[in-house]
């Protein structure tokens, strides 16, 4: 259907009900990836490592090319920049001063060298476009407290000259939202919010 099209972007992220140190779920991702890629090369799998056990014949459906699509991958961890090393095809960062891009790419294929590898890169720049700059800034919104009006807002409420706009009580009942949400899955049953945070408001999660 893509006609060889195909990418795969690799995501090191924890499982509904799980919760693994970042060094540990790193681990589990490299042997994903390793595992992965032998199976879209077309090779039968013999993998025994600390998370997976895998033993299957060559796969029956193939790519178009006949081997494992490209695989991006992101991160500024040293797991995750470890794993990029190993597995990835593509490393993808974010805009950075040019002299941390340059030191995070020098670090990156020195490490992919160390195995005999090379590594390319991808540039991921977010686009906002508007009649002026204040329109973009405003069609562009808040980004987890990581945009310059968010962090502006930040200063003024830490020197005093405005009221925060999210109390610690809005903090909490954020995180038990998300909390709730996987809960369910994991316990095989409904989640209260009430379960999560003291004095919630009795309103269930999905389950």
């Amino acid at each position: 259907m893509l006609e060889g099209r195909l990418t795969v972007n690799i995501i090191s992220s924890d499982r509904p009900g799980e919760k693994l140190p970042s060094e540990s779920r790193y681990r589990r991702t490299l042997e994903t990836m390793q595992v992965l890629r032998t199976l879209l090369d077309g090779k039968p799998v013999s993998f025994r490592g600390e998370f997976l056990q895998v033993e299957v014949e060559p796969p029956r459906v193939h790519t178009v090319s006949g081997r494992c699509p490209l695989f991006y991958f992101g991160g500024f961890s040293e797991p995750a920049r470890e794993v990029a090393a190993r597995a990835a095809d593509i490393y993808l960062l974010w805009p950075d001063t040019l002299p941390r891009v340059e030191a995070l790419l020098g670090d990156l294929r020195r490490r992919a060298a160390a195995h005999g590898r090379r590594l390319r890169v991808g540039y991921r720049v977010p686009v906002i476009c508007r009649e002026t700059e204040a329109e973009a800034r405003a069609a562009a919104g808040l980004h987890r407290g990581a945009t310059l009006e968010e962090h502006r807002a930040s200063r003024e409420v830490a020197l005093g000259r405005r009221p925060p706009e999210v109390t610690a009580r809005d903090g909490l009942f954020a995180v038990a939202m998300g909390v709730a949400a996987e809960r369910p899955a994991a316990l095989r049953r409904p989640v209260e919010i009430a379960e999560l945070a003291p004095g919630g408001t009795g309103r269930r999660a999905p389950g």
